[in-house]
């Protein structure tokens, strides 16, 4: 389990003084859960918010340190808002973790090694998810779960859910029978025959062979 350490700021700010906030390079949110007797509002810088984000992910375990507070709380990043012009983090959810209590988080899955049915027969990787959700006590959450590639010998193998190669103490909140993972044939096309060209009739040619053949008029 990979752990990141940042710290925040108190805000203050609400309302339309928070978009003045976004202007100056910070990112307003929140920190919340069970164990805190009212929300946290804070703020951070953009650049740092972004480079966290990258690296840790929704599935982490981050010690966010809050100006104000006694001590470094264990929390996840919950839920994010971006821009939709620019694609910023434009509002943040850090939720604060309890010691033994499961938590639900998503994990992005990583495709690893290479498929016999790509390399050698032309087939094309079909992948129907990047990420799965999962439930599990914050000491076993994983940033991401690898999916080897080799598995898809032939057109006909594909990689299910249940597949993975999941850390005992996690229970996976997808289907179990459905496909992650699978390689579609090549298309072919098929060629059709070429018809015979036909020869242009020529009009005089066909007026003289009708007189040739008619019968002579006595």
């Amino acid at each position: 389990m990979s752990t990141y350490n940042f710290a925040a700021q108190k805000r203050e700010e609400t309302g339309k003084a928070v978009a003045k906030l976004r202007e100056e390079g910070m990112v307003p949110g929140v920190v919340y859960g069970p164990e805190l007797k009212e929300n946290l509002h804070i703020k951070v810088a953009t650049n740092e918010l972004e480079k966290l984000f990258h690296e840790a992910g929704e599935s982490s375990i981050i010690t966010l340190t809050v100006e104000g507070t006694k001590e470094p709380m264990d929390t996840i990043i919950k839920e994010i808002d971006r821009d939709p012009i620019t694609l910023r983090i434009s509002h943040i959810d850090f939720y604060k973790v309890k010691a033994g209590e499961k938590i639900d988080a998503t994990v992005k899955l990583v495709f690893v090694g290479e498929s016999d049915a790509v390399k050698n027969f032309g087939g094309t990787l079909v992948t129907t998810f990047d990420e799965i959700r999962i439930k599990c006590l914050p000491r076993d959450l994983m940033h991401e779960i690898n999916v080897d590639l080799a598995a898809l010998k032939t057109f006909d193998d594909t990689i299910y859910i249940k597949d993975l190669n999941i850390p005992a103490g996690v229970e996976v909140l997808e289907n179990a029978d459905d496909a992650v993972a699978s390689v579609s044939a090549p298309v072919v096309e098929e060629v059709k025959p070429v018809e015979e060209a036909k020869m242009p009739e020529v009009i005089g040619k066909k007026k003289e062979d009708e007189e040739a053949a008619a019968p002579e008029k006595k």
